[in-house]
């Protein structure tokens, strides 16, 4: 798994380099995994010059509130897709779904993915339909967390 990731790493480098802006995208009611897997994206595409937001659909879990009170991070900043969750823009040059399997998870914002010029889903469950639709999946169901793969 380790050599396979670090490949995977290189090849989401690459793409992420090669797009001037994306969206992260977490599976519906985000809990404390996906919310943290899609900062780590969002952190990871920012530092690669790569401007973004990070979407989830039908907002966060109540323990990922928590967490981030906890923690005191605030998503209110510019890396919440408030504006895109509300007008349903589509069409970004790169999505990446985090600790998410299929498009139904994605759901209302699952158009956003699959209208992606480049599409990349990171996950620690089995491979599912976005994995198959996907321009590089990093799916490792022997990982405990998707955080850990980010």
């Amino acid at each position: 798994m380790r050599e396979s990731l670090k490949k995977g790493a290189l090849e989401l480098r690459r793409l992420i380099e090669e797009a001037s802006g994306g969206i992260v995208i977490t599976h519906r009611n985000a809990d404390i995994d996906a919310l943290a897997s899609a900062i780590i994206a969002h952190r990871i595409m920012e530092t690669l010059g790569a401007s973004g937001c990070i979407a989830f659909p039908e907002g966060i879990s109540r323990a990922a509130r928590e967490a981030l009170h906890y923690f005191g991070v605030d998503l209110s900043r510019d890396i919440a897709c408030r504006e895109l969750e509300a007008t349903g823009h589509t069409g970004p040059e790169l999505a990446i779904a985090v600790d998410a399997t299929n498009l139904a998870q994605l759901n209302p914002l699952a158009g956003l993915y699959l209208e992606a010029r480049t599409k990349v889903v990171i996950d620690h469950h089995e491979p599912g339909s976005l994995a198959e639709s996907a321009d590089l999946s990093l799916a490792y169901p022997n990982a405990a967390s998707t955080t850990e793969l980010t």
